[in-house]
């Protein structure tokens, strides 16, 4: 479907193709040095929200609000002219 949106939901893969493969040798302190880098920032918050998504049972048992009825969304605009796209994804 042309608006589909498609998403590495495994871990290990999402980093690897974001950090593993590209370096291509070890370097000492390379994490030390990747840590402040906006690409590592946007890998942790997406990893971040991945495993949230992924647990939204578990984390809803142990904030006790299992029982409480939600919905898990997701929502995108694609950026035209000068303005840029944006995601948004969100449970309630």
């Amino acid at each position: 479907m042309a608006n589909s949106v498609y998403c590495i939901s495994d871990f290990y893969t999402l980093f690897y193709f974001r950090f593993i493969d590209k370096v291509g040798k070890y370097e000492p302190n390379i994490w030390l040095n990747k840590i402040d880098n906006p690409a590592f920032r946007t890998w942790s918050g997406l990893a971040f929200e991945q495993g949230c998504f992924s647990h939204i049972p578990q984390i809803k048992r142990v904030l006790n609000i299992g029982g409480v009825a939600s919905e898990t969304s997701s929502w995108r605009t694609k950026g035209e002219g000068g303005t840029k796209s944006s995601q948004i994804q969100w449970g309630k």
